[in-house]
């Protein structure tokens, strides 16, 4: 007997015929294993496959952040137990990975995490997640992670610590007569 599902009582019984008649046997039962499933979406609505593919947070200003929010979700038949999240990479320190919310979820819960690109050099950056849990196919369940940081070809503040976009700021520097400096 093959596909049957997970968490299911079965019943069973041996009925055999012959030319001189039939017999039945007892009637048995047995339930099949249940089992938690994680799913990982990141975006939300995008599902990911374990270890297939990058993640990737596009374009970002050196020293500046982009971040993205993933959901967990258990789509088995018990509870998803020990959830935790791990990094490791070239770059995993320009990727930080908050909190989970639980560390438990029951057969169709789920919860979610960010993860804050936030590069301190130019370049492509790459690390990996790693969300360990009792899913047995998929522990850990791992996440490719790429960024391109770039910087910035001119700042300008005015005044000091306020950065003015080009194009798009003005700043009233106030008026002096020719030849002397304003102050």
């Amino acid at each position: 007997v093959s596909n049957l599902l997970p968490g299911m009582t079965y019943y069973f019984r041996a009925v055999a015929t012959n030319s001189v008649g039939g017999a039945a046997g007892n009637e048995f039962t047995f339930k099949t294993l249940a089992f938690p499933e994680i799913e990982v979406e990141g975006p939300a609505g995008t599902g990911l496959v374990d270890a297939i593919g990058t993640n990737d947070f596009h374009v970002t200003l050196v020293s500046t952040s982009t971040v993205k929010t993933f959901t967990i979700r258990n789509v088995g038949f018990t509870n998803l137990a020990g959830l935790s999240v791990s990094k490791n990479g070239t770059h995993a320190a320009d990727f930080i990975v908050s909190a989970l919310g639980t560390n438990l979820l029951a057969p169709g819960a789920g919860t979610t995490f960010d993860i804050t690109f936030n590069p301190a050099a130019p370049g492509t950056r790459t690390a990996a997640i790693h969300i360990a849990s009792t899913d047995a196919d998929e522990n850990p369940f791992s996440v490719n992670l790429s960024g391109l940081a770039v910087s910035p070809e001119i700042v300008v503040e005015f005044p000091v610590g306020t950065s003015l976009t080009s194009g798009f700021n003005f700043a009233q520097l106030g008026s002096s007569p020719v030849g002397v400096p304003l102050a």
